[in-house]
C-alpha cells in the first residue's frame, strides 16, 4: 500500500515587494477608499513625509473633488484634515484648500491652508497634535520684520521634533507707499508661541532641523542661520573635495542636528541664459566641502549607466546617512533614461529604487517623485506611479511607497518551539552567505500579534540574536525546544542582499527522538500566489500567514480543482503586525 506523508506549505504574503533593489511597498494606492469620507476614493496623492518612527503623512487628493491631509501610524491609515470641514480657531470658515504635510517624532502634523467664508478667504498654517486641530498663524497677521505688511500667502513649512515651526510666505504690500523698497517674501519662525522673521527677501526652499537651525541657499551662497546669526558655508568658485569642478549656483539645502549640509549644485548652461541644470550633490561638514554624486559618475548597480544633470531633494539624517533622487542614463544610449532613490551611507552609493523596476503583484513603477527620508534612516517615501500592464494600467495609478534603503530581510513565516500534544518542537535556522565579504544578521523572533518573542538558543533567552555568516558560506543555530510549546514568525536583517535562508521544523518525542520534520525556505513577500494542495485521510495542505507590514492586508483564498474551476473562497484580514 501506498503510504501518505502529511506536509505544510510555508508561504509569505504581504502587501508588496519588488523583486530587486530595496525592500519597497505602497501604502496607499488610487482608488482606494479614503477613511473619513464616508465611500470617497483617492484620486491623487502628493508626497509624502515620514518621521523617525516611520508614521508617514501626505496629502490626497479625492475622486469628485476634496482633498485631505492623511497619516499611517502603527498600522492605521486616518484622515487628520478634510476640505469642507470647519476650520479651527476661525468660525464661520471652513478648509477650501490643502497643501503638503510636515510631521515629526511625536506625531505632530503641520501644513498649509485655505480658510474660506463664502467670500474672503484666508491663508493659514494649521498644526494636528493630539487629536486637536489649530490654527498657528494666518494672513490677517503682520509679518514681523515687516512693518505695516501682512503675509499674503504661504508656502514651504517645516515642523521639527521641538515642535518649532518654520514656513516661508510672501508678503502684502504696505498700506501706505513710502517709495522705500519694502521685502516681497521672508522665512520665518515660530518658537515657544513667538513668530519671529529670519530673514526677508529670501527663497523659498529651506530646512529646519532640530535645534532650530534654519539652511537656506540664495543661488550663489549657502547660509547657515543658527543661535540668532547668520553664517555663510559655501559660496560660488569655491573647490569641493573628490570634484574637477567649483561651485556655481546651489540650491535645496538640508541640514542635520550635527549641522552637516547637503545641498545640490548647478551648472549655468551659458553666461547668456539664466537655467541651470543640477550638476551634483555636495556636503558640507566642519567646513570640508566634498562632492557626493555629479554627473557622469558611475551609478552603483547599474551596469553602464551614469549619472545625468538631474539631482533633487537631498538630505542627509542624524547618523550621516543622505539620500537624494537623480536621473540615470546609459552610456550606450542617451535616450535610456530613468529616476532612482539613491542613499549614501559610510561612503557607499546604492540605488533604491528606480523607474522600470517592478512591484511583484503591482506592476512596473513608470515614475518616481520626490522622496522624503526618516532622520533615523528608517524609511524613505516618495508618490510613484506604476503601470500595471493592463488596458487601464497604461494609464497608470499613483501610490504612496516606502523604501527600507539599508536593510535586506528575509522572513520565516512560522515558528514553533517547546513541548505540546505530541511531542516537543525546535526550529533550525540555516543561513547561507553567498558573497565574498562576511554578513551580519539580526535574526528577530514575533508572536503571532507581532509583540517580540522570546526563545532559548544555546541557552540564552531572548527576542533577538545577532549571527555573523563568513564569506560563501552558512550559519546554522537551533532553538533549544525548552518549556510550553510558542508559535510565531521571525526575520533575519542582513547587511548583504546576497543572503538565503531554510527553516527546519523538528517534531521530537519524549526521550528527545527526532520523529519527523519538514524544511521551508525563507519566503519572498507576494501579493499574489499558486500553491498545490491536496487533502485526505491522512493529508493535509497548510499555510501559514504573515503580515509584516504597518496596516492591514486582506488575503483571498481561492481554492480551485484540477480544471481550475473555482470551489470556495474565503477572505481573511491579516493585521499589521511590525512597524519598520
Amino acid at each position: 500500500m501506498r503510504s501518505r506523508v502529511a506536509f505544510v506549505v510555508f508561504l509569505m504574503m504581504c502587501f508588496f515587494r519588488q523583486s530587486s533593489f530595496c525592500d519597497t511597498w505602497p501604502l496607499v494606492l488610487t482608488g482606494q477608499i479614503a477613511p473619513g469620507t464616508g465611500e470617497a476614493r483617492f484620486a491623487s496623492l502628493s508626497q509624502a513625509a515620514v518621521n523617525s518612527r516611520g508614521d508617514i503623512a501626505f496629502h490626497a487628493g479625492l475622486v469628485g473633488g476634496g482633498h485631505g491631509i492623511f497619516r499611517v501610524s502603527e498600522g492605521m491609515l486616518s484622515a487628520i484634515a478634510l476640505t469642507g470641514q470647519p476650520a479651527p480657531d476661525a468660525p464661520g470658515r471652513i478648509l477650501s484648500s490643502l497643501g503638503d504635510a510636515q510631521i515629526n517624532s511625536s506625531g505632530d502634523i503641520a501644513f498649509s491652508a485655505g480658510l474660506y467664508d463664502g467670500r474672503t478667504l484666508l491663508d493659514a498654517i494649521l498644526l494636528r497634535s493630539g487629536d486637536t486641530l489649530r490654527k498657528i498663524v494666518d494672513t490677517e497677521a503682520e509679518a514681523p520684520g515687516a512693518p505695516g505688511q501682512k503675509f499674503s500667502s504661504f508656502g514651504l513649512v517645516r515642523l521639527n521634533d521641538a515642535g518649532d515651526i518654520a514656513f516661508q510666505a510672501d508678503l502684502g504690500s504696505p498700506p501706505v507707499e513710502t517709495g522705500e523698497h519694502f521685502p516681497a517674501s521672508g522665512i520665518f519662525l515660530i518658537t515657544g508661541g513667538r513668530l519671529r522673521e529670519v530673514v526677508l527677501d529670501a527663497p523659498p526652499l529651506f530646512s529646519l532641523n532640530n535645534q532650530g537651525d534654519i539652511v537656506f541657499a540664495d543661488g550663489s551662497r549657502v547660509l547657515l542661520f543658527s543661535d540668532g546669526s547668520f553664517k555663510t558655508v559655501a559660496t560660488s568658485g569655491q573647490p569641493v573635495l573628490n570634484w574637477t569642478r567649483t561651485l556655481e549656483s546651489m540650491s535645496q539645502p538640508w541640514i542635520n542636528d550635527q549641522r552637516d549640509i547637503i545641498f545640490v549644485n548647478q551648472r549655468q548652461i551659458s553666461p547668456r541664459f539664466v537655467t541651470f541644470f543640477p550638476n551634483a550633490i555636495v556636503r558640507w561638514r566642519e567646513g570640508v566641502l566634498e562632492k557626493i554624486a555629479a554627473a557622469e559618475d558611475p551609478v552603483p548597480g547599474v551596469a553602464g549607466a551614469v549619472f545625468d544633470e538631474s539631482f533633487n531633494s537631498p538630505h542627509i539624517d542624524n547618523r550621516g546617512r543622505m539620500g537624494f533622487s537623480a536621473r540615470m542614463k546609459m552610456k550606450t544610449n542617451a535616450n535610456d533614461i530613468s529616476t532612482g532613490i539613491v542613499t549614501v551611507e559610510d561612503g557607499r552609493l546604492a540605488v533604491v529604487a528606480r523607474e522600470g523596476q517592478v512591484i511583484e503583484g503591482v506592476g512596473k513603477l513608470s515614475f518616481i517623485g520626490l522622496p522624503d527620508f526618516g532622520q533615523q534612516g528608517k524609511l524613505a517615501t516618495f508618490v510613484g506611479k506604476v503601470n500595471d500592464g493592463s488596458a487601464l494600467g497604461t494609464l497608470g495609478f499613483s501610490g504612496v511607497y516606502t523604501v527600507t534603503p539599508d536593510r535586506f530581510t528575509l522572513n520565516f513565516p512560522q515558528v514553533a518551539d517547546g513541548a505540546g500534544p505530541g511531542g516537543g518542537w525546535r526550529t533550525t535556522f540555516i543561513l547561507a552567505n553567498r558573497s565574498t565579504d562576511t554578513a551580519a544578521a539580526t535574526v528577530n523572533f514575533y508572536d503571532d500579534s507581532g509583540k517580540p518573542l522570546e526563545v532559548e538558543v544555546g541557552g540564552q533567552r531572548a527576542s533577538q540574536f545577532a549571527v555573523s555568516i563568513p564569506s560563501f558560506g552558512v550559519t546554522r543555530f537551533q532553538t533549544d525546544g525548552h518549556g510550553p510549546l510558542k508559535v510565531g514568525w521571525a526575520t533575519a536583517q542582513a547587511d548583504q542582499r546576497v543572503l538565503s535562508g531554510i527553516a527546519v521544523f523538528e517534531l521530537f518525542d519524549d526521550s528527545g527522538k527526532v520523529v519527523s520534520e519538514v524544511g521551508a525556505s525563507a519566503t519572498v513577500p507576494l501579493r499574489s500566489m499558486s500553491v498545490f494542495a491536496e487533502g485526505g485521510p491522512s493529508t493535509y495542505t497548510g499555510i501559514a500567514l504573515v503580515n509584516p507590514n504597518i496596516i492591514s492586508a486582506n488575503v483571498d483564498l481561492i481554492l480551485r480543482d484540477s480544471n481550475a474551476k473555482e470551489l470556495t473562497r474565503q477572505t481573511l484580514e491579516g493585521p499589521a503586525q511590525l512597524s519598520p
